[in-house]
């Protein structure tokens, strides 16, 4: 029984390490321009006319968030061309 208890609190120690680094290192992976590129793509997607951003920020605690920073929308293709007067 010792045993078992002492692969639960290895397991559970792991786990805790594990989430700490994702913590730390998920900030760092985000910034790239690999996946700033995916986010600018799917917020277009979304919203259906380009969207462009400056920088953005992360942050993991202690709240998740990320932050847009210059974020700029293209106008609508409506307003793009002049009404017929």
């Amino acid at each position: 029984m010792k045993r078992f208890w002492k692969w639960v609190g290895a397991t559970v120690a792991v786990l805790a390490l594990l989430a700490v680094a994702a913590v730390l290192v998920i900030p760092f992976v985000v910034g790239t321009p690999r996946v700033r590129a995916a986010i600018a793509r799917a917020a277009s997607q979304a919203v259906g006319r380009p969207v462009t951003f400056t920088a953005l920020s992360v942050t993991v605690l202690p709240d998740p968030s990320i932050r847009l920073h210059g974020l700029a929308l293209a106008d609508a293709p409506d307003f793009a061309t002049p009404p017929p007067f």
